[in-house]
């Protein structure tokens, strides 16, 4: 299993340290548009600051893309920068891809555990965060695949429930094979990603 670099300071802006929020609190502010010019997500309690900068816009767009030319829209659901309803948690990963179109399945509610299959985090500034947070959660969850799309090494972090303390990496020159239900469904290249 690779080591973590565990030499640099994550740049992740928690919003209000001193207050501990909960789920409900969380929704009821975002469904109020409290959050309408920030992007934030809830994370153990604490709104968290997301990254947005043009290297990590791009590559989140190129992998929603990658991810919508394998999963069709009229059975599932692939979006960016969605909250997700993980009942102790609200995350906003970069991309996830869910079960069922997004009309009519999402009309009056976010994606949950049940429904996502894969989640996607682009990690500048944010990898220790992502790694040793984020990554954990969803797989406590039930998210069965998430990947790091890690900008300064290159390369694509897969973590799988079925393998819940280690990882594969896949460089720019390899395939990533994009499986659900224990079926691959086809492979994205690193490089169309990170490019």
């Amino acid at each position: 299993m690779p080591a973590l670099s565990l030499d640099f300071k994550p740049d992740v802006k928690m919003i209000l340290p001193q207050v501990q929020w909960t789920p409900e609190m969380y929704w009821q502010a975002n469904d109020a548009g409290c959050f309408e010019d920030l992007r934030v997500e809830l994370v153990g309690g604490l709104l968290i600051s997301m990254t947005d900068n043009p290297p990590h816009t791009k590559r989140s767009i190129l992998a929603e893309r990658a991810l919508s030319a394998l999963f069709p829209s009229d059975r599932w659901f692939v979006a960016r920068e969605i909250n997700l309803d993980l009942q102790s948690w609200a995350p906003r990963p970069d991309v996830m891809v869910a079960r069922g179109p997004l009309v009519p399945t999402y009309d009056d509610r976010r994606p949950t555990a049940d429904d996502v299959v894969m989640v996607v985090e682009v990690a500048d500034s944010t990898y220790w965060y992502d790694h040793s947070e984020k990554i954990p959660r969803y797989l406590k969850a039930g998210i069965p695949n998430c990947w790091i799309v890690h900008l300064a090494m290159k390369r694509i972090e897969v973590f799988t429930a079925s393998q819940p303390d280690g990882w594969t990496i896949y460089g720019v020159g390899d395939s990533v094979p994009v499986e659900v239900d224990g079926a691959v469904v086809g492979e994205i290249l690193v490089g169309d990603i990170l490019g």
